[in-house]
């Protein structure tokens, strides 16, 4: 079994930790892609906005104040003002297809009005080979349903990438169990609540092989003995560089996944 070490916080790893993407990178994709001008956005233009980071959705330019687009969500969401560098015009069927391997791009999947980040894998005629940023699965398009993006939001979406490729081989490492352990009422432990998610709380009771968890945010669930580990002791030895970990942040009580880069002052 693939070890996953327990730290408390992210300053016991001092120098040595980095959440999240760790030192994952994709050399072939690229973010600086010079993308052609846009046309200018209009009032009464079909557009994608990005709703919050990463999130792009179709919807309708109602106004222009400013530097601000008042947007008319297709979705029937309440209409809200989006900055007008955060605006991405759709791709016009018929038109040529400029983007390639390695490129970032926003991409349609199925009939709905979001827009995911997705990479280029492949172009030929008619049809353009994607990988989705947030979860690395693949989707064969027309070009019409592929637009390229400002080096900036390519820049977050290859953040994402990293992350969802990190997570993913994170997530491959289990805990290691003591053979010892028995939890047992008023125990503190880390439960696994959801499948890859992980909290801390406290043992209410254990019977016939679940064991009840008072959970640090105030709720209650069981979950089955082989999902339930200790909660770590202070004295925990810290672990190598590369190795991957739990760790619990300042704030919280679910437990993250982190990668050691290093350690020191050892």
């Amino acid at each position: 079994m693939k070890k996953l070490w327990l730290l408390f916080a992210i300053a016991l790893l001092m120098t040595g930790c980095k959440l999240g993407g760790g030192s994952n990178t994709n050399t072939t994709t690229n973010t600086s892609k010079a993308v052609a001008p846009a046309e200018p956005v209009k009032v009464g233009d079909v557009v994608l906005a990005e709703w919050v980071k990463n999130s792009f959705y179709e919807g309708k330019v109602v106004s222009i104040t400013g530097t601000q687009a008042n947007i008319a969500w297709l979705d029937n969401s309440s209409p809200s003002d989006v900055t007008l560098s955060d605006i991405i015009q759709l791709p016009k069927p018929g038109a040529p297809v400029t983007v390639k391997p390695g490129d970032i791009v926003l991409a349609k999947q199925g009939s709905g009005t979001k827009w995911y980040g997705a990479e280029v894998t492949s172009v030929a005629a008619g049809v353009i080979g994607v990988k989705y940023t947030s979860d690395n699965s693949t989707d064969n398009l027309p070009p019409e349903k592929v637009v390229a993006v400002p080096p900036v939001v390519a820049a977050n979406m290859k953040a994402e990438a990293a992350q969802t490729n990190f997570s993913q081989e994170a997530q491959k490492h289990s805990p290691e169990i003591p053979a010892d352990f028995k939890p047992a009422a008023g125990a503190r432990v880390i439960g696994e609540w959801t499948s890859k998610s992980w909290w801390s709380g406290s043992v209410k009771s254990v019977a016939a092989g679940k064991v009840v968890i008072a959970w640090d945010d105030g709720s209650t669930s069981d979950v089955t003995i082989e999902r339930v580990i200790p909660y770590p002791a202070k004295d925990t030895p810290l672990p190598a560089a590369g190795n991957f970990l739990l760790i619990k942040p300042e704030s919280g009580s679910k437990w993250e996944y982190a990668q050691v880069s290093a350690i020191s002052g050892t």
